[in-house]
């Protein structure tokens, strides 16, 4: 089953805070070897915020969780200005 414990939901966006079983095999197992040391949800809120938007998780034990990024629209005109050299 899916879904993260009613227990520690609270905890779900403490640094260093993880629901991994381990964190020995976690790079072979997930692709990098951060996974399982509590750091992606606070980094991806961190970021959500930083672009002037959130990220909220709603999870069900034994379910699932789903999770929601929002980010504000930039207006069809809006656009920024980039210096660009050449070199050589």
């Amino acid at each position: 089953a899916g879904g993260i414990p009613e227990e520690v939901q609270h905890r779900i966006w403490s640094y260093m805070f993880s629901t991994a079983a381990s964190r020995a095999d976690s790079f072979e197992h997930r692709g990098t070897p951060l996974a399982g040391y509590g750091v992606g949800l606070p980094l991806c809120r961190l970021y959500a915020h930083y672009l002037g938007g959130s990220l909220q998780l709603i999870s069900l034990p034994g379910q699932g969780t789903l999770s929601y990024l929002h980010l504000q629209r930039l207006d069809t005109d809006a656009r920024e200005e980039l210096s660009i050299r050449h070199c050589r």
